[in-house]
């Protein structure tokens, strides 16, 4: 009897565990197919709001590929809206060429004063040479 008891508690282990690999691998598959459906919402959602937002299409305009040197950097130069009428144009034209012969003069000034530099050096360097060769 007792080994008959002892072969049906084994059994009953048996499908007992057999059961809960069941369930467990269950579990495992339905929170697989809730991480995928979570995904692939999460997906529609990026491309519902792609298309929402539309596709930017760049402008670009003569100013935007003007060389302004010192000016370009700072940020001193205006660009003429799109709005504006004609007269506003010219004048911002005009702003713009003054803009830009002001640089050209900057650098002109920056190229002698910097020429005026290195002779000033080379000058200095020649009256204070030294003789080092020693003769014996």
């Amino acid at each position: 009897m007792e080994g008959e008891r002892r072969k049906r508690k084994i059994e009953n282990e048996e499908e007992n565990e057999q059961e809960n690999m069941e369930k467990f691998f269950a579990l495992i598959k339905s929170t697989k197919d809730v991480r995928d459906l979570l995904y692939k919402e999460k997906i529609d959602k990026k491309v519902d709001d792609e298309k929402a937002k539309g596709t930017w299409i760049p402008k670009f305009q003569v100013e935007d590929f003007i060389d302004y040197g010192e000016f370009g950097r700072s940020n001193n130069i205006t660009t003429t809206p799109s709005h504006a009428s004609s007269s506003e144009k010219e004048k911002e034209k005009e702003k713009e060429k003054r803009v830009i012969i002001e640089n050209e003069h900057l650098q002109e000034v920056e190229a002698t004063t910097a020429e005026a530099a290195q002779n000033e050096v080379k000058e200095k360097a020649e009256s204070d040479y030294l003789d080092l060769n020693l003769s014996l």
